[in-house]
């Protein structure tokens, strides 16, 4: 599993967790995730006075920037005596109220973790982002199986669905390169491949996942990874002059 893999799950960990336990402190965290502890102070980005708990992990800190970008939690602020009754607190001067000035020495806020709105347009902008960042430098078929991009060892997918896919690929799309992606990702272009064989007659088109990746690799396509799935988008679009999205040579 990737880097970036690990971030998603791990951020989905705390949006489960967060979810069945609204409200959640840093003590609880600290007791449920092996990966919370370190030896970093988890601050404010706006003043680094303001702290939120001592004793974190990068991990966490990555974790949990991943789940807030998601929309699975936000912050709320908390009553001293929440982290009392969960055991603890930070040696520090509490936060009072809202300052226009940043605090001269460091000062405790305390906060919990309640759920978040998860919408469409959220996911939507949190994966164009991680597209961005995530181009599989330079992408390797070993990456590759039959369900997608698994980064392990596995059933390898079919030349014939491979050779099947890089023909409508030649025949169907254009690139976009320097201009962003198209909406589909491998998983939607594979089903597009499908259609077109039926289309023809052709009763044995099934295209696994993995084999439309590798067919865009070997197509010279730039391959980018979905972290957090197994599919990939490319630096190509279908062609508009094409009046079909599941035609086939």
């Amino acid at each position: 599993m990737t880097d970036q893999n690990v971030v998603f799950e791990r951020a989905r960990k705390i949006g489960d967790i967060v979810k069945q336990r609204p409200g959640t402190s840093c003590i609880e965290l600290r007791e449920l995730l092996p990966w919370f502890s370190g030896d970093l102070m988890w601050t404010s980005k706006e003043d680094p006075n303001v702290v939120f708990w001592s004793g974190v992990s990068q991990e966490f800190i990555d974790a949990f920037r991943e789940a807030e970008g998601l929309g699975l939690v936000h912050l709320e602020p908390a009553h001293v005596l929440t982290y009392l009754v969960d055991g603890g607190g930070l040696k520090l001067p509490v936060v009072r109220g809202k300052s226009k000035v940043p605090h001269k020495t460091p000062h405790w806020l305390p906060l919990v973790l309640v759920p978040g709105q998860v919408t469409v347009e959220r996911v939507k902008e949190v994966t164009r982002r991680r597209v961005r960042y995530r181009e599989l430098k330079p992408p390797k078929e070993s990456d590759v199986t039959r369900h997608g991009l698994t980064f392990t060892p596995g059933e390898r997918p079919e030349e014939e669905a491979i050779e099947r896919s890089i023909r409508w690929i030649r025949s169907h799309t254009i690139s976009t390169r320097g201009r962003g992606f198209d909406a589909f990702t491998s998983y939607g272009f594979k089903h597009m491949v499908e259609r077109g064989c039926k289309a023809h007659g052709i009763e044995e088109g099934y295209v696994p996942n993995g084999a439309f990746i590798v067919a865009a690799m070997r197509s010279g396509a730039r391959v980018f990874h979905m972290v957090g799935s197994k599919n990939a988008v490319f630096d190509f679009k279908l062609d508009p002059k094409r009046s079909c999205k599941g035609g086939s040579e």
